[in-house]
């Protein structure tokens, strides 16, 4: 009996062999090897831990025997071990279907659900998973009790640990804290006494009427910024850019996890600022601007000697010059398309932290190397205070209401944490820098630009803990809330 449809591969092997430039080394063997049994090769390269080149063998697995439980729950962890949280979800929900008394698959349900911020359903995962332990484990954690004090309330950290009652304990606080998230913004004159505040939890907006059901949306920025657009298109409005309506050659052309996921993500103003003066010049990078690669992951996923790279946008390259500027130009007309035809612009600021390119003055999306890719010799590293930032979010600004005057901006600051840095500074003590940074940076340019609105969204988060596990990427619906928050500052009632 089929529990649901055949689902859609995340990965093509291609993919799932390589990760930011690590190549699985016995590749050749392994690919050999599934064509008789991708289900043993799959079991075994999840138990050895290596997850990333498990998932695209077990997804073959899947294909053949899509009823198979070992192989559902095995699909599911790799895929979640790999950070790939809502494909997982899917899997690992099939597994429970297939054996709903499998103790092990309502765990690792559960807590996949945690990942991706469904806090009551992973109540009821880990309810349902205790119910399901053994009777001696029940009574050894019923003696471990007498002897252990009780766990904290709430605990601030997802718990270590396989034991399905530690994970409701904190799944119970997780959702009680998004209840409170999604009270916390009322539309109203602004408060302005700490007191009422409720220790930072409670704020209230005003309505300005930006949007409607029929206005365009154009957002850019960090990978908040993804989530956003995301959460936008799943209720209902028109957003830009269509990324995925670029046409483009996955055999010599590769554009970050297109045609699967459109996450071309711009973490500083500087890369924003040279979109949107692309958009409004009509002009292009030049041959000069792009790099080859040798030597790097990337030239040994694309089987090519030299690759060429686009450096301004997130894991883009093709397999010689013409690829690259055909790719790099098709970029450049879907965001400009997109800058044209839309009514609100949402920009969300990321980073400080920023690589020049010492040749030709541009900056480059991220730090050199990135996902096997090149440029160690071609940039180094910037740091940019309030005066740059000011100055790119200012021409902007100028760019967008010199041409679209009746157009308005929304700006907001990423909750996003800085996954390291490149200084030799804490990185909480970076992270603090970049986004108050930033965030003085949008107060300035909002009292600028009667045009410019800010979002409150990371006030939102930074009050009420919205975060994954992690602490840095947010919750599913935690975006949800802030979209909740979005309607009440610029949805029209």
């Amino acid at each position: 009996m089929s529990v649901e449809a055949k689902p859609k591969p995340v990965f093509q092997l291609r993919d799932g062999l390589w990760h930011q430039g690590a190549f699985a080394d016995d590749e050749a063997g392994l690919l050999a090897e599934a064509e008789k049994d991708p289900k043993a090769v799959g079991l075994r390269l999840l138990a050895q831990k290596r997850y990333q080149p498990a998932a695209p063998f077990l997804e073959l697995a899947v294909a053949q025997m899509p009823d198979d439980f070992d192989v559902r729950l095995a699909l599911g962890r790799a895929l979640s071990m790999g950070s790939r949280w809502p494909a997982a979800e899917e899997h690992l929900a099939h597994a429970v279907k297939l054996d709903p008394r499998s103790q092990e698959a309502r765990y690792h349900y559960g807590e996949v659900l945690l990942k991706v911020g469904r806090f009551p359903a992973a109540e009821e995962q880990f309810q349902a998973a205790q119910k399901l332990r053994p009777l001696w484990k029940k009574v050894t954690t019923m003696i471990r009790s007498w002897f252990q004090p009780p766990p904290k309330f709430p605990p601030h950290v997802n718990p270590a640990t396989y034991d399905p009652a530690a994970k409701l304990h904190f799944a119970t606080s997780r959702r009680e804290a998004l209840a409170r998230a999604a009270k916390a913004a009322n539309v109203g004159e602004p408060n302005r006494a700490w007191k009422s505040a409720e220790r930072g939890r409670k704020f209230t907006v005003r309505n300005v009427p930006l949007i409607r059901k029929d206005t365009k949306i154009f957002a850019i920025g960090s990978c908040f910024a993804l989530e956003i657009r995301h959460e936008l298109m799943r209720r209902g409005f028109d957003v830009f850019p269509k990324y995925h309506a670029i046409d483009f050659d996955p055999e010599t052309q590769i554009l970050n996890s297109l045609p699967d996921r459109d996450n071309i993500n711009h973490y500083d103003t500087f890369t924003i600022r040279q979109e949107f003066e692309q958009a409004f010049s009509g002009t292009h990078f030049n041959a000069d601007d792009f790099w080859t690669v040798q030597g790097r992951g990337i030239n040994r996923v694309m089987k090519r000697e030299t690759v060429w790279q686009d450096p301004y946008r997130k894991n883009m390259y093709a397999a010689d010059e013409a690829g690259i500027r055909s790719l790099s130009e098709k970029v450049d007309q879907c965001i400009a398309e997109g800058i044209m035809a839309a009514d609100v612009y949402i920009i969300t600021l990321g980073l400080i932290e920023t690589w020049l390119n010492k040749a030709n003055g541009l900056h480059a999306c991220t730090y050199p190397g990135v996902g096997g890719g090149g440029g160690a010799a071609y940039v180094e590293l910037h740091v940019a205070g309030f005066k740059e930032n000011y100055e790119n979010l200012r021409r902007i600004c100028e760019l967008l209401f010199e041409r679209f005057p009746e157009k308005h901006l929304i700006l907001t600051v990423s909750p996003v944490a800085l996954e390291s840095t490149f200084r030799d500074i804490d990185v909480v003590l970076a992270n603090m820098e970049s986004k108050a940074t930033l965030r003085a940076v949008a107060g300035q340019i909002c009292r600028e630009f009667p045009n410019v609105h800010y979002l409150p969204s990371y006030e939102l988060f930074m009050y009420h803990d919205l975060h994954h596990d992690n602490g840095r990427h947010a919750t599913r619906d935690g975006v949800g809330i802030v979209l909740d928050l979005f309607a009440k500052c610029f949805i029209a009632p």
